[in-house]
């Protein structure tokens, strides 16, 4: 797991220019809990609103990482069978820095665990937002985890946890983001996101 940091990035200054952005980190909110954290949320629920995402509001986040269960059951097969096979993990952020113009965002590392071989196909999807505030909607910073599940005999094969294989079913990936002025960028490290089917 990263480290919490920031890295600046100095670009050639303006005349007037006093420093890149600082205090640069992802956040749950603009101010107040919580710090190098964000909420992860389902874009794809369940014709009824069925969520197997455990809800999470950024407070299990440590030293910027946290793990986040999925549970294995009849909430799973209501989202596949809404859903033609797919889930959709949105991430809900914040960028705080001071001093910054300007922000983008990097949603990246996927790696997928599938013991149950029950998933076609994994990817990072959709468009980033191009301002702070990624919170405002279920999508959030834009671009979203989608994973494209096996049809199976009866249904659609789901992930799981079967209590041998180490590491169980789950996926991570990490959540950056950039703060830019005339004077240069500054990168906060990446938060580091775990969702662990259960």
């Amino acid at each position: 797991m990263g480290t919490v940091g920031i890295v600046a990035q100095q670009a050639q200054p303006l005349a007037g220019c006093t420093e890149a952005p600082t205090a640069v980190s992802t956040a749950t909110s603009s101010s107040g809990n919580y710090d190098w954290a964000v909420i992860i949320t389902s874009i794809n629920t369940g014709s009824g609103g069925e969520d197997a995402l455990a809800s999470n509001d950024g407070s299990g986040f440590s030293g910027g990482a946290d793990s986040i269960n999925f549970i294995f059951g009849a909430n799973y097969s209501a989202m596949l069978n809404n859903n033609s096979g797919v889930l959709k993990f949105g991430v809900k952020a914040y960028m705080r820095a001071t001093g910054a113009s300007s922000f983008s965002w990097v949603l990246k590392d996927l790696v997928l665990t599938d013991n149950s071989s029950a998933i076609s196909s994994s990817s990072i999807a959709g468009t980033y937002i191009t301002g702070q505030d990624g919170t405002g909607s279920a999508s959030g910073i834009g671009k979203y985890i989608q994973l494209d599940h096996n049809s199976g005999g009866r249904g659609y094969m789901m992930m799981f946890n079967d209590g041998v294989s180490s590491p169980s079913d789950r996926i991570t990936f990490t959540v950056k983001g950039t703060a830019t002025n005339a004077c240069g960028s500054s990168v906060a490290d990446g938060v580091d996101v775990t969702i662990e089917w259960q």
